[in-house]
C-alpha cells in the first residue's frame, strides 16, 4: 500500500474520541448560530487554561486552538467536526467547556451511550440522533428550543 493511500484511509476513532466528536459537533452547531459568543467564551477558557498548563503538551494544543480561533470561524468549525488525527488531538484539549447547556450535553451523552449499548459500536458520521440533538439550542431567555424540523426536545 502506498503512503498516499494509507494517509487517506479513514481514522478509526476510539469510543472516547467519538464521544468527544459528538459533543464538539454540537458545539459546532452553536458556533454556526452564535459565533461571537462561542469564540468569546473559548478565548476566556483559553486564557485560564494557558495559565494552568504552562510548559506542557497541553499548552501546545491550546496554542493550536488559539491559532484556529485567530484564523476565524471556518477554521474552528472544521477542527470541531473533522475526524483527522489533528482534530482528534485538538478536541482532547478543548477550550469549549461550558458552551453547551447541561441539558443538551446530558442528552447527547445519553444518546451516545444508548447507541453504543445497542450496537456495541458507534459510527461518527451517520447518526441521525446526533443530528437532532446537536440542533437543540437554548435561546437568549434560556428557554429550550429546537430548530430542526420543528422537533422539540425536552430540556
Amino acid at each position: 500500500m502506498d503512503v498516499e493511500a494509507l494517509m487517506s484511509r479513514p481514522h478509526k476513532l476510539t469510543p472516547d474520541q467519538l464521544k468527544s466528536l459528538w459533543l464538539h459537533r454540537a458545539v459546532a452547531r452553536r458556533l454556526a448560530t452564535d459565533p461571537d459568543e462561542v469564540l468569546r467564551r473559548a478565548r476566556v477558557n483559553l486564557d485560564r487554561l494557558l495559565l494552568q498548563h504552562q510548559k506542557t503538551m497541553t499548552e501546545v494544543w491550546l496554542r493550536r486552538w488559539q491559532d484556529k480561533i485567530d484564523e476565524g470561524v471556518g477554521a474552528v468549525y472544521r477542527a470541531l467536526i473533522a475526524e483527522d488525527p489533528e482534530a482528534v488531538d485538538l478536541r482532547q484539549n478543548s477550550p469549549f467547556a461550558g458552551i453547551l447547556p447541561q441539558p443538551q450535553r446530558r442528552k447527547i451523552l445519553a444518546a451516545f451511550n444508548a447507541a453504543t449499548a445497542r450496537t456495541g459500536r458507534v459510527e461518527s458520521s451517520s447518526c441521525r440522533t446526533l443530528s437532532l440533538l446537536s440542533s437543540y439550542s437554548v435561546d437568549r431567555d434560556s428557554r429550550p428550543c429546537c430548530h430542526h424540523r420543528n422537533l422539540s426536545i425536552d430540556p
